[in-house]
């Protein structure tokens, strides 16, 4: 497909969401605060937005597939930028 025709999504509800999405064999759990007891004698511990968590891991994957940084701004902004006639920041 290439990296011209891929786009990151954002409007997905879940992403306000704090939390954590944990594999768990060919399945996943989501750990949260109604779930989960994020206390620790040693830190104040708070899960992240999710949509942060999902951003990073995207960014992450594309790395370790060996795509160029460009590659991977055009998957996060060039390509809607370009649909769209938004104009470059650069």
């Amino acid at each position: 497909m290439g990296v011209d025709r891929l786009m990151h999504e954002s409007d997905a509800p879940i992403s306000h969401l704090r939390g954590r999405c944990v594999a768990i064999g060919d399945s996943f759990f989501w750990l949260n605060e109604s779930n989960t007891r994020f206390a620790a004698d040693y830190a104040q511990l708070h899960p992240a937005l999710v949509g942060h968590e999902s951003l990073r891991m995207l960014k992450m994957a594309c790395w370790n597939l060996g795509l160029s940084d460009s590659e991977v701004e055009k998957i996060f902004f060039g390509n809607a930028a370009e649909l769209y006639g938004i104009e470059s920041r650069h």
